[in-house]
């Protein structure tokens, strides 16, 4: 018994131990302590990685590149590199090493495309954060599509950005690309394909944007509309599907509708997002066949949410 549940644990360095491992994965690592353990904490702060690195008994580095020479190690988690910047992430897809990439989007464009196409022609040994993809609305509303909903058809969200002209909705997407990119990724998820076009319509200007997501053998064209308003508050999400509709206003709330029947629900919280993102991560490091976010679905993000940002900056 001993020996199966060593061999099922999944050995990890840490890259990185500022806020995102702070606000993020410390309780989560914590709460996956019998499928995980952390062997090495690699940051550009010596007394930080040592102070984390004591927490689990484990080595602590100053250089990436020594996580490379490790043979214990069966993934990295790629936190909060600080200066290194792209630098662990080139390393891991280089060296093929399994590494869950977390809050990316943070990077310069160029360059973080550049790695992520790097790591497709190496491997694609990167897994990429999407923390809006495992939010228990979202979880549940992936529930009630295949039970009651049926196909999504469109999908509406308002986001408030407190400016509704141009410039102001150009300098929200540059200083949230995490959670724009994310959003543009969870309607392409949901629909279950990349958009196919983008276009900012005739009479809605830089306020609105369209997806168009086209048909597919197993599934009809659908589209989504991203409207930026001049308000402040939640995020709201309205999803239309074959047979009813559902509407989130929270990351744990869910209101919906299938012909008579329907819910109102505050949902549960038991694991965060990042949590569940984890676990995956650990199941794919172990050679699981789990569906997790991909490199690809990351670069098709990251170009559509440039060239929105492009089209509502240069008006069009």
């Amino acid at each position: 018994m001993g020996d199966r549940t060593s061999r099922a644990m999944v050995s990890v360095a840490l890259v990185g131990v500022g806020p995102t491992w702070d606000l993020r994965y410390r309780d989560a690592i914590h709460r996956l302590e019998s499928k995980l353990s952390v062997k090495a904490v690699c940051d550009s702060v010596q007394i930080r990685a040592m102070a984390v690195a004591s927490e689990f008994e484990a080595a602590h580095l100053t250089c990436p590149w020594q996580l490379t020479q490790r043979t214990d190690l069966h993934a990295w988690l790629i936190l909060d590199p600080g200066w290194y910047a792209t630098y662990p992430a080139e390393l891991a897809a280089r060296h093929r090493l399994s590494a869950l990439f977390t809050n990316p989007f943070c990077s310069p464009i160029p360059k973080l495309l550049s790695v992520l196409e790097q790591s497709l022609d190496w491997g694609e040994s990167l897994m990429p954060e999407f923390p809006q993809r495992f939010t228990p609305a979202t979880i549940r509303l992936r529930e009630l599509v295949a039970t009651k909903l049926g196909r999504i058809r469109r999908i509406e969200v308002a986001v408030p950005t407190g400016t509704a002209d141009s410039q102001g909705i150009g300098d929200w997407m540059s200083l949230n690309p995490p959670e724009f990119i994310g959003l543009i990724d969870w309607c392409s998820c949901l629909i279950g394909n990349s958009s196919g076009t983008i276009a900012l319509p005739p009479t809605g200007g830089a306020s609105q944007l369209d997806l168009q997501f086209p048909a597919h053998p197993s599934r009809p064209e659908a589209n989504a509309t991203i409207r930026f308003q001049a308000d402040s508050g939640p995020i709201i999400r309205r999803v239309e599907c074959e047979r009813g509709t559902a509407t989130i206003s929270s990351p744990t709330q869910i209101s919906w509708q299938a012909g008579d029947v329907q819910g109102d629900e505050e949902l549960c919280q038991e694991r965060s997002p990042y949590e569940i993102i984890l676990d995956q991560f650990c199941r794919r490091a172990l050679g699981g066949l789990v569906p997790t976010p991909t490199v690809q679905q990351a670069i098709n993000a990251i170009k559509t949410a440039e060239q929105a940002r492009l089209r509502v900056v240069n008006g069009g």
